[in-house]
């Protein structure tokens, strides 16, 4: 099995170090072979340039017009990666975030994985297994705070997708979704908590900005 981390970008040059440095360490322990790529929506603050100097090894695509998230689906389609893991560029990442991810895709029925996603300072989780019900005509959907399991899912949490890509692709198949107890964490939610200080490195995103995935 192969992996793609690809890492969506737009003038988050401040975000660049603890997200990249972090995915690059997930992605070497990853136990399969795993690309870290960054997907730049034509940014303007110098993004492009920062990443070229301080990850050489990453992998850049700059997309053709600033078409948002949609900027993924040409990336997504001409990657050869079995799996696809969608991260935004506000994360830092758990060492084992993409190892504990990719053994869920050993079953043929799963399209989907998603990780755990915690605050910045690791103190709280933004989401957990997606649930919904019908109630009086009305569709209600929820984050299940409370479980932190692994478990079945409604859908997995954008911000940190990993998907089958040929699937994604095609989009066609029974889909199940699975959420995983380890993963990522944003600045509004990552499990590896600090950003490691380094006096050239940018600032962290701002306070309730970004999300650690474990």
């Amino acid at each position: 099995m192969t992996a793609a981390v690809l890492v969506l970008n737009y003038n988050g040059a401040a975000y660049l170090e603890a997200c990249l440095s972090t995915a690059r360490r997930a992605a070497a322990s990853a136990g399969a072979p795993c690309r870290v790529v960054l997907v730049d929506n034509r940014s303007t603050d110098g993004s492009v340039a920062f990443a070229r100097a301080r990850f050489p090894d990453v992998e850049i695509v700059i997309s053709p017009a600033n078409d948002f998230l949609f900027s993924l689906n040409g990336v997504v389609g001409g990657r050869r990666e079995d799996v696809v893991v969608i991260v935004n560029n506000d994360m830092r990442f758990d060492d084992g975030f993409v190892a504990a991810l990719l053994p869920h895709f050993a079953d043929p029925r799963v399209f989907a994985a998603t990780a755990r996603i915690r605050t910045w300072d690791g103190a709280h989780d933004t989401v957990g297994p997606r649930c919904a019900r019908l109630s009086r005509c009305w569709f209600y959907k929820w984050w299940a705070l409370d479980r932190q399991e692994t478990a079945r899912t409604l859908e997995a949490c954008g911000g940190s997708t990993t998907k089958a890509a040929e699937i994604l692709q095609i989009s066609v198949r029974t889909i199940q979704y699975r959420l995983h107890q380890y993963g990522l964490r944003t600045k509004n939610g990552s499990r590896s908590s600090r950003p490691a200080p380094a006096a050239s490195a940018p600032s962290p995103p701002p306070s309730g900005d970004g999300h650690v995935a474990a």
